[in-house]
């Protein structure tokens, strides 16, 4: 009995893979690529919110952990200090980023940039564009 049932089970497979192929060679989309397909929308669904909210989570620890250095940052920035000297100072005074690593130039740019956008602009009086002057 039990070979019977073994029998049938790879009968019905060869079946199916068959019919596959033939599906296949018509071109007709199979699995979750096909149109309509109920776990492939509600994943894309899913995806985009775990997106959001990671992208909210990671601003909030960055937002928590450069809380201690960020009226520093300002503090300088207001005297005209440039991007390049607060990092180095920053480095000088033994403070690390979030990953772990030295502050550089832009890192301190973007958490300028990040703090105007809540609370608006620091010294526009030394946020001129053009080339960048060499850091003495």
């Amino acid at each position: 009995m039990i070979l019977a049932a073994e029998e049938l089970a790879a009968a019905l497979r060869e079946r199916i893979k068959h019919s596959l192929e033939d599906l296949k060679k018509k071109g007709v989309p199979l699995g979750a690529n096909r149109p309509g397909a109920k776990a492939v929308e509600a994943l894309r669904k899913h995806q985009s919110k775990g997106t959001k909210m990671a992208a909210t989570l990671r601003s909030q620890r960055a937002r928590d952990y450069y809380q201690f250095v960020m009226p520093r940052i300002v503090e300088m920035r207001k005297q005209g200090v440039s991007h390049e000297n607060i990092a180095k100072t920053l480095n000088d005074e033994g403070l690390v980023m979030q990953n772990g690593g030295p502050y550089h130039e832009v890192a301190v740019l973007r958490l300028k940039q990040r703090w105007e956008k809540e609370h608006g602009k620091i010294a526009e009086q030394f946020d001129k564009p053009g080339r960048r002057q060499p850091c003495s």
